[in-house]
């Protein structure tokens, strides 16, 4: 979404996909191209957690309390994206603003997990919403 070529050190997606696209020869924009076929993947992407959580053998009752947490991050995770939108085509947004997108897009849980959005910690003896672990406190 910002355009970078590099995430984590690597090509980005759309990069990618716009390079594969020139040495094709293709026709059309190479870079619209890539931007197209990046947001394509990140759908394709979140099918296919969705798919996983249901494929994961996980017993009914166990993901029927975790949907509603997995619905709620995704939509968060969204609402982030956006927010950084929003705050790269505005004007220099404020600190507290830029933390708000940062505490939106990534989180640690209490067993050390890493999410893209944030979420209550469940307390005390339950079960971590990212992860099987049972928290201690």
């Amino acid at each position: 979404m910002d355009r970078s070529g590099l995430r984590r050190g690597r090509p980005t997606v759309h990069v990618q996909l716009a390079s594969w696209h020139r040495g094709q020869g293709m026709s059309g924009s190479a870079d619209r191209f890539g931007e197209s076929g990046a947001v394509l993947l990140g759908d394709l992407c979140l099918v296919w957690a969705e798919q996983a959580m249901r494929e994961s053998g996980l017993p009914h009752t166990v993901l029927d309390r975790g949907w509603p947490r997995y619905d709620a991050m995704r939509s968060e995770l969204a609402v982030g994206q956006f927010a950084d939108l929003l705050n790269e085509a505005r004007r220099v947004p404020t600190l507290d603003e830029v933390m708000d997108v940062l505490r939106r897009k990534s989180a640690t849980t209490p067993c050390g997990a890493r999410w893209s959005s944030v979420r209550p910690w469940p307390g005390p003896g339950r079960t971590c919403c990212a992860c099987s672990a049972t928290t201690a406190r």
